[in-house]
């Protein structure tokens, strides 16, 4: 754990079990910033009125389940966020979380449309719409996996979600080489307006709310996380996440599809490929559609 750096406040008051399903997740925030774990509600209010904090991540469901017994920590929390935090439900939130009370917390505390849609294995996409994050290095283009999935949350904020979008392109032996690639869909998938969403960061007053429904903490979901954090930039090299001293003044290599993956080398570059191509093809074709 750095002695020094940004601070990350993990509210969880089932701490063992925590901490064993999200161990990859606390092993990669402890590369990058200083975990202050804490189990009990005393500790979370002393570390959000007197730490300097970089995010707060609700890692269980108490602060939801049991919120009017906790109405200075709900308080303080949310206060956090207005004032310019991030805050992160994630962890074993969601799927411990009832339903009902997750709705309530949503609304009243944090005045948001988004309630439970569905449980069970989902086939989840990067989203060419979630502008808020879909563009950071470490996203990839689809996962399937266990998913506490939200409804109602905005296209720019659904970050991976059930809609297959044009982009998204998926092998089949019996794809017309002569389709119409403004016009395509997903084999055997219908191209729907309806979604629930997986994964979902949204700008709250001057600060941010971000959403994890995966159940079995994936890598792809701990990215998500640390860039929710602010932790991974989008200002490195896309594979070796160094700076670009070694261009020497040069700017960066970027991607020529999607303009956003940046490189220090085409060494780098090429590395990347095998997982930036299906995110490639989501901002390209958003850089060829921008009106859509």
């Amino acid at each position: 754990m750095p002695a020094s750096g940004p601070n990350v406040l993990v509210i969880a008051f089932y701490g063992d079990r925590v901490k064993n399903i999200s161990a990859r997740l606390f092993g990669e925030l402890s590369k990058k910033a200083r975990i202050i774990f804490v189990t009990t509600e005393a500790e979370a209010l002393k570390h959000l009125t007197e730490t300097k904090l970089q995010a707060v991540l609700l890692a269980d469901a108490v602060i939801i389940n049991d919120s009017k017994k906790h109405p200075l920590l709900v308080k303080e929390v949310v206060n956090y966020a207005k004032r310019g935090g991030r805050v992160v439900m994630c962890s074993i939130l969601a799927s411990n979380a009832r339903f009902p009370e997750l709705k309530a917390f949503m609304k009243r505390e944090l005045g948001l449309p988004w309630e439970f849609g569905e449980y069970g294995g989902q086939q989840l996409y990067l989203n060419p719409a979630g502008v808020n994050l879909c563009h950071y290095p470490g996203l990839i283009g689809t996962i399937y996996t266990k998913f506490v999935c939200l409804s109602n949350v905005e296209p720019a904020s659904s970050i991976m979600d059930t809609k297959v979008s044009p982009c998204h392109r998926e092998d089949d032996e019996d794809d017309d080489d002569d389709e119409d690639e403004d016009d395509y869909r997903a084999p055997g998938r219908d191209y729907i307006e309806s979604y629930t969403t997986g994964i979902a960061f949204t700008r709250f007053h001057d600060g941010w709310v971000g959403f994890s429904g995966d159940v079995n903490s994936l890598e792809v979901s701990d990215v998500a996380i640390l860039a929710m954090v602010g932790l991974v930039r989008n200002d490195v090299c896309f594979k070796c996440s160094q700076e670009f001293e070694c261009r020497k003044g040069m700017p960066p290599l970027a991607c020529a599809g999607c303009k956003k993956a940046l490189y220090c080398s085409p060494r780098c570059q090429r590395a990347d490929w095998d997982r930036h191509e299906f995110v490639c093809d989501v901002e390209a074709w958003k850089f060829r559609h921008p009106t859509l």
